[in-house]
């Protein structure tokens, strides 16, 4: 819960900021809850598929298609409950702006797979978007969707410079992930 407070309530204006969260069915039950709960502590309001409103209820409005793709730049959160990590890769593949994806996982081959697949400019493994601004790129640089395309071999072009894809991660991944 905490990771997402962060990546869609610290600063909900930015272009970093959690638009969509995609939860598993098998943690759904136990996860919306959480975090809906802390997210009511900045009043974010919640737009949820058929499976996440049956969870948390009519304080969830329905999510349109046009939710999925919305940058809403405020207190919103659209939250879709996924089969698999195959549909929330194809999900992404869809709808993502390209700027910064992120998976909270304890699963090293999910979070290989997600870094591998996710065709933006930086990939987190749990830890926020948010990590994507200012100084955690070294000086001021940051990612601007404008100004930077995502590539498929994982470099992103600004400005006509040619930067690599960062790979954030946080945690161990219970010891087997590496920095």
């Amino acid at each position: 819960a905490e990771i997402v407070f962060n990546a869609k309530a610290s600063r909900p204006s930015v272009c970093n900021a959690a638009e969509t969260l995609l939860v598993h069915r098998d943690i759904a039950a136990k996860a919306l809850p959480t975090i809906q709960a802390k997210l009511d502590e900045k009043h974010v309001r919640l737009r949820g598929c058929e499976r996440t409103r049956a969870i948390l209820g009519a304080s969830v409005e329905p999510a349109t298609e046009t939710d999925w793709e919305t940058e809403y730049l405020d207190y919103i959160l659209a939250v879709k409950v996924v089969d698999s990590l195959d549909e929330a890769l194809a999900h992404i593949a869809r709808y993502s702006s390209g700027h910064s994806e992120a998976i909270v996982t304890n699963s090293y081959e999910s979070a290989r797979r997600f870094t591998e697949e996710v065709d933006s400019a930086a990939v987190y493994v749990n830890a926020s978007t948010r990590f994507t601004d200012g100084g955690e790129f070294g000086g001021d640089r940051h990612l601007n969707p404008e100004a930077a395309c995502a590539r498929a071999d994982g470099r992103a072009r600004a400005d006509h410079r040619q930067i690599r894809r960062d790979r954030k991660r946080a945690g161990t991944l219970k010891g087997r992930c590496r920095a």
